[in-house]
């Protein structure tokens, strides 16, 4: 007659194997054989103050460029002192030249977008490299507490009917 006494060992079943899947290459990413490799990330966030009146320009085949720049502010304590830094940043916003109308000096904006370096050639043929945001978001943060002026396009604002004049 077996003993009713059994050790740990015999107390513990051991678990069943894993059944581990074969290791394998990288899925490809839809576009030919190419591994999906590391992915990236090329997004900017700035919420800040216009330096300047938007610019539009057209390149020659039409398309609107504009162009402006945002302020955004950083503070610190060094030591008893505080400390401020003030850092400009280059926004470039395609196809949209409606919008650029009420990018006007000093108005609160968020702009979303990514990242970009390029290089051209100036007057002196020097080879200059610019880094810049281009955007694909823009949200005016100044509204109607800025007053009504504020927030119409630069072109209408300085229209002054005679119903406007209070005498």
């Amino acid at each position: 007659m077996p003993s009713a006494k059994k050790t740990v060992a015999q107390r513990v079943a051991p678990a069943p194997a894993r059944r581990q899947a074969p290791v394998s290459a990288p899925r490809s990413a839809g576009r030919g054989d190419k591994p999906r490799g590391m992915r990236s990330v090329n997004r900017v966030v700035l919420l800040g103050a216009l330096g300047q009146d938007a610019e539009t320009r057209y390149t020659q085949s039409g398309t609107a460029v504009t162009q402006f720049s945002v302020a955004t502010n950083r503070s610190w304590k060094d030591g008893d002192n505080w400390k401020e830094e003030t850092q400009w940043t280059r926004v470039v916003m395609w196809a949209q030249e409606k919008t650029a109308e009420y990018l006007t000096k000093g108005k609160k904006v968020y702009i979303e977008g990514r990242l970009s370096t390029r290089s051209y050639e100036d007057r002196d043929g020097k080879t200059v490299w610019a880094t810049e945001v281009v955007t694909d978001q823009v949200i005016l943060l100044s509204g109607v507490s800025d007053g009504q002026e504020q927030s119409q396009p630069r072109g209408q604002r300085d229209q002054i009917s005679e119903d406007d004049i209070p005498f």
